[in-house]
C-alpha cells in the first residue's frame, strides 16, 4: 500500500473514531444564485439526524430535476431554509463533518444563509481536505481523501484525481442505490469511508 493511501485510510479512521457527521446537499444548480432543495445529515452509523426537503423562493429547473427527480410538487409543503438553518447550526456546531466535495455544499450552505440574511460560520482555516469554520465545526473532503486513497494522477493539474462518488462506490464494490438524492449519497459516502477505514494496513 502507498504512502499516501495509508494516510488517507488513517484519516478516514480518525473520522469514524470520532462520530463524524455525513452531510449532503441536492441543490437548483451550481451558480451564485442556486438553492438547496434537499439536506440530508447522518451519523457514522448510517442513522439520519436531519433528513428534510426544502421549498426553494424560485422553481426549479427542469434540467436540474431530471438529476435529481427533485420537482417543485415534490417540495411544495417542504420547509424553508429559515426553518431548517438553526437547527441545522446546533448539529454542526463543534463537530467532524463529511462531505463529498465539501468545497460545494460549504459554498451552497453560506449560500443559503445568505439568501436570507441569517448567519453562518465563515471558513476560517483551510487545508487541503480540511476546512475548519467560525463555530468549530471540522469540515472533511471525502471526495479528496478517496482521490488520494484511489491513487490515479492527474498529470495537467498536478494532484490525485477526483472521482465523482458514484464512480468511487463502483471502484470499492459500494451498490449505486438511489444518487442524487441526499440520504442516498450522504450513506454512500459513509459506504467509501468504510471501506477506506477497513483498507488500514
Amino acid at each position: 500500500m502507498s504512502l499516501d493511501r495509508q494516510e488517507a485510510s488513517a484519516v478516514v479512521c480518525r473520522w469514524l473514531a470520532e462520530d463524524a457527521l455525513f452531510l449532503d446537499t441536492e441543490t437548483t444548480g451550481l451558480h451564485a444564485s442556486a438553492e438547496i432543495v434537499e439536506l440530508s445529515l447522518i451519523d457514522s452509523r448510517g442513522q439520519p439526524l436531519l433528513d428534510t426537503l426544502i421549498r426553494p423562493e424560485r422553481p426549479i429547473p427542469p434540467a436540474l430535476t431530471r438529476i435529481h427527480g427533485i420537482d417543485n410538487a415534490l417540495v411544495a409543503d417542504a420547509p424553508r431554509w429559515p426553518e431548517i438553518h438553526e437547527p441545522l447550526l446546533e448539529l454542526l456546531k463543534g463537530r467532524q463533518v463529511v462531505i463529498y466535495n465539501a468545497e460545494f455544499d460549504l459554498r451552497m450552505l453560506a449560500q443559503a444563509a445568505s439568501q436570507h440574511r441569517l448567519p453562518w460560520p465563515e471558513v476560517v482555516r483551510r487545508a487541503g481536505a480540511l476546512s475548519r469554520l467560525e463555530n468549530d465545526t471540522i469540515a472533511h473532503c471525502a471526495m479528496l481523501e478517496y482521490a488520494r486513497f484511489h491513487g490515479e494522477w492527474d498529470p495537467r493539474r498536478r494532484q490525485w484525481k477526483w472521482q465523482g462518488l458514484s464512480k468511487a462506490c463502483q471502484q470499492q464494490g459500494i451498490a449505486v442505490v438511489g444518487a442524487h438524492r441526499a440520504l442516498a449519497d450522504c450513506r454512500m459516502t459513509l459506504g467509501v469511508v468504510r471501506v477506506m477505514a477497513e483498507s488500514v494496513e
